[in-house]
């Protein structure tokens, strides 16, 4: 069938070559149209045959890689005496130890940016890399309020967002 639809678009497209201003004919154009949606079918028949002959590969190897696996020596596997060590869960991660990244959410984020940061994401971004860099809490919160605090009018008005957002950094050093 592919040989047909294969012949059928060679020939028509022989036909518009051999016209003169095969353009300007209606139809020539009717023919394009004809050779445009014989090469879809052939594309798509194609494909098609592609596919069907992959499957019938990976079946024949599956059928083989079948055989080897039922040859194949199965392990045994031997179970030793008790062992009384027992894993100890810890709250915090191997990644949470060594990360100096801080927590915040997504939506404390974004209040801590409107509210303390005067909607300065840039700035609640410096903030943070600069108290990353930091060792313990006492140098951050020293930080926050000689440094920060008066930029934005020591956060008059906002004891609640200061007060969690300090929270926060403060759970990072412990």
């Amino acid at each position: 069938m592919i040989r047909d639809i294969e012949k059928e678009i060679k020939s028509i497209a022989k036909g518009i070559l051999e016209t003169e201003g095969f353009l300007e004919i209606k139809e020539n154009i009717e023919r394009i149209e004809s050779l445009y949606k014989k090469s879809l079918i052939y594309h798509f028949l194609s494909e098609k045959n592609k596919k069907i002959e992959k499957s019938k590969k990976t079946e024949a190897s599956d059928d083989s890689l079948g055989d080897k696996i039922t040859s194949a020596k199965i392990p045994e596997f031997i179970k030793k005496g008790n062992s009384d060590n027992k894993v100890f869960k810890s709250k915090k991660t191997i990644n949470d130890l060594f990360s100096k990244d801080f927590n915040i959410g997504l939506n404390d984020r974004l209040v801590f940016i409107k509210n303390l940061f005067d909607s300065n994401e840039e700035d609640y971004q410096r903030v943070i890399s600069q108290l990353s860099t930091f060792q313990n809490w006492e140098e951050a919160e020293s930080f926050i309020n000689k440094f920060i605090k008066p930029d934005y009018r020591y956060w008059k008005g906002k004891d609640a967002f200061e007060k969690r957002f300090l929270s926060f950094v403060k759970n990072n050093f412990q």
